[in-house]
């Protein structure tokens, strides 16, 4: 139950912690990411991940937090609702039925994430696509945006699964 767990206020709390730095990183490293090929650090969105897998049998909430910084994230960066405010639930939904089918490891979650983050920037890059806020081709997309972007995220997945494993456990066993 989430009303007992201390996991109601470490999640969003997290949550917040990765909103700010996936602004944070784009800007401090905006020259070491964003030159011929494009590093989107997508930090929120493995929070988000990172919640779905541990999360057991508490309920979390998180596709509701998924929309909530979804809008929040559109209206900082773009000042209108946007694409995340639907991206990010969606994404939210295809993992958890991806979820259902994997055994919760460190496989599947990593499996969980590239699909996920696979969805999430394609379907940011056709929506600014159809309002031609994007003047690349997919082709460009596919190499310069999303295969630099996977591998940027994928290696920050690895690198903060065990510690965050390790923190959600902790927050579970006190409940």
């Amino acid at each position: 139950m989430l009303r007992n767990s201390p996991l109601r206020f470490v999640f969003p709390i997290g949550l917040y912690i990765a909103f700010c730095l996936d602004g944070s990183v784009s800007q401090i490293f905006s020259k070491q990411l964003f030159g011929s090929q494009s590093f989107v650090p997508c930090i929120t969105l493995m929070w988000l991940v990172f919640g779905l897998l541990f999360e057991n049998e508490i309920n979390l909430h998180i596709g509701l937090w998924a929309a909530l910084i979804g809008f929040i994230m559109d209206m900082f960066y773009f000042g209108t609702l946007g694409v995340y405010l639907f991206i990010l639930p969606l994404t939210v939904y295809v993992c958890r039925f991806l979820y259902r089918y994997l055994s919760a490891t460190f496989i599947s979650g990593f499996l969980m994430y590239f699909i996920g983050l696979t969805i999430s920037m394609s379907f940011s890059f056709l929506a600014n696509r159809f309002v031609d806020l994007a003047n690349i081709t997919a082709t460009n997309f596919l190499v310069s945006v999303l295969g630099p972007t996977l591998a940027l995220n994928l290696v920050l997945f690895i690198i903060t699964y065990y510690p965050v494993s390790l923190l959600f456990n902790r927050y579970r066993e006190k409940s």
